[in-house]
């Protein structure tokens, strides 16, 4: 009898039709129990990531890569006299940078993917859709869980309040890379972590750079408290002046936040309508304060998007766990964005919002572009300069095979 060979998608541990049930998607977790002192212990459990990978939102190859290229971090420092963090980190590495070869720091381009603690994101593995596009133009990338999300800690506590490590939220993010050997590293941030991009350009820049960061970054929904941002500059409201301070220091913050966005580049997405009345005020703070004349010595694309172009979902319905879904085109200019890194005058990508697409605001390109993500269109297409009144955007990149 001919032996019976598996199908690819078993040997790799895919889920094929349903032959993967629910309860066994569910079961597969890793749990981790850790001393805390005395006869206190805790335990911390999430689905693993082959789980997670096993979900019915990776097609084959892309399953098959993520697989194949992920590695699993732990590192531990201290913060201050009596603290001690513990991050885990997930790395997916160029070749280059898993040849050390002796040296101090990896080598190639970096992007590290930074997450918020809100619901329904736990950690930052809800940005691995956006692993694939950035790893096929070059970058080595890598997935970092702040203290209180995913496996992450502070004191071997998992649940740790943001407010608990807060003022040290970028020390953290520079030391545990450090620990993976990374010298220097573009950062997408969500939510509370956007205020990591600012805190890098305010305490750690020279001549106008950072010694950590590269200057191009993307930020999503950023939520920044920028009285706690400049507090060293303005100080605490005096009493009896509430309003007239508040005034005099919302201004005051506009221009130091032009000062800090000086030495970097941001692209940045934010929802038409949030719901965090948090990320509203600082979509609102960020649109005066680039109303200035003095906001042209700094580069700031901001695009406005739906639930059409990103989204919350779940790779599957008996995992707990939620990853954000992104169209594909705003993966292609979040990661080509970080690409025009030390290339000159080259064009930044834009984005096309499916919700402008869809109003008739912005038309798709036709098939006989040259290289629309340049610039370059075909006479007669709706985005040509002389038909779209000298507006260029990208268009929307054909759909891979996958089979």
């Amino acid at each position: 009898h001919r032996p019976i060979c598996p199908s690819p998608a078993r040997r790799h541990g895919a889920p094929t039709g349903t032959k993967m049930s629910m309860a066994t998607l569910g079961a597969a977790r890793r749990i981790r129990v850790e001393w805390s002192g005395d006869d206190t212990f805790q335990c911390y459990q999430q689905p693993t990531e082959k789980t997670i990978l096993n979900g019915e939102l990776f097609k084959e190859k892309e399953r098959v890569f993520l697989k194949r290229t992920l590695r699993l971090h732990n590192v531990s420092f201290p913060i201050g006299h009596d603290r001690t963090v513990q991050i885990e980190l997930k790395s997916f590495w160029q070749p280059e940078a898993l040849r050390l070869d002796g040296r101090e720091s990896r080598g190639g381009k970096f992007v590290t993917l930074l997450s918020d603690q809100r619901p329904p994101i736990k950690d930052a593995f809800a940005w691995i859709k956006l692993v694939q596009p950035l790893y096929k133009r070059g970058f080595s990338v890598v997935l970092l869980d702040l203290p209180g999300s995913g496996g992450s800690g502070l004191n071997t506590n998992t649940e740790v309040p943001y407010e608990d490590w807060e003022e040290e939220d970028f020390r953290i993010v520079e030391n545990a890379l450090r620990g993976l050997q990374v010298k220097r590293t573009h950062l997408i941030a969500f939510g509370r972590s956007s205020r990591i991009i600012l805190k890098f350009a305010k305490n750690t820049h020279i001549n106008g750079f950072s010694t950590f960061l590269e200057r191009e970054h993307c930020w999503y929904q950023p939520d920044i408290d920028f009285f706690a941002l400049f507090h060293n500059e303005v100080g605490d409201c005096p009493p009896g002046k509430v309003h007239e301070w508040q005034i005099e220091a919302e201004h005051r913050h506009e221009h130091l936040l032009r000062e800090v966005m000086k030495p970097v580049r941001i692209m940045a997405f934010h929802e038409r309508f949030p719901e965090d009345p948090a990320v509203k005020a600082t979509q609102q703070f960020i649109a005066r304060a680039r109303s200035s004349p003095e906001a042209a010595l700094s580069e700031f694309y901001c695009t406005r998007i739906s639930r059409e172009d990103i989204c919350f979902v779940r790779p599957h319905a008996a995992l707990d766990v939620s990853i954000m879904a992104m169209a594909k085109n705003l993966m292609t200019a979040m990661a080509d964005f970080l690409k025009t890194a030390n290339q000159g005058d080259v064009a930044v990508p834009v984005f096309l919002p499916h919700q402008d697409v869809k109003d008739g605001k912005i038309k798709q390109c036709s098939k006989g572009c040259v290289n629309p993500r340049r610039g370059l269109h075909h006479w007669s297409c709706p985005n040509h300069p002389k038909n779209a009144g000298g507006r260029v955007p990208i268009a929307q990149e054909e759909e891979e095979e996958e089979e």
